[in-house]
């Protein structure tokens, strides 16, 4: 399946590049999560979703820790 570029990926980039955290919402099924996979790989960003309970639990316990080897740590 081919990627759909998203006019907000620069919008997004930039505030990722300012803000420790960007939520991104929306309805279901949109490609949200697609979209944010998409980027992370071309930014070299590590993208965790806190749709399972262990990424939960571990943003809990130390919201300042990153993936080894990721360049930058997003939610």
């Amino acid at each position: 399946m081919n990627y759909i570029n998203r006019y907000i990926h620069e919008k997004v980039t930039a505030y990722l590049d300012t803000f420790p955290v960007t939520i991104l919402t929306g309805a279901r099924q949109t490609g949200k999560s697609t979209f944010l996979t998409h980027i992370s790989e071309a930014e070299h960003w590590h993208y965790i979703t806190l749709d399972q309970r262990n990424n939960i639990e571990r943003v809990e316990r130390d919201p300042e820790s990153s993936e080894p080897g990721a360049l930058r740590f997003r939610v």
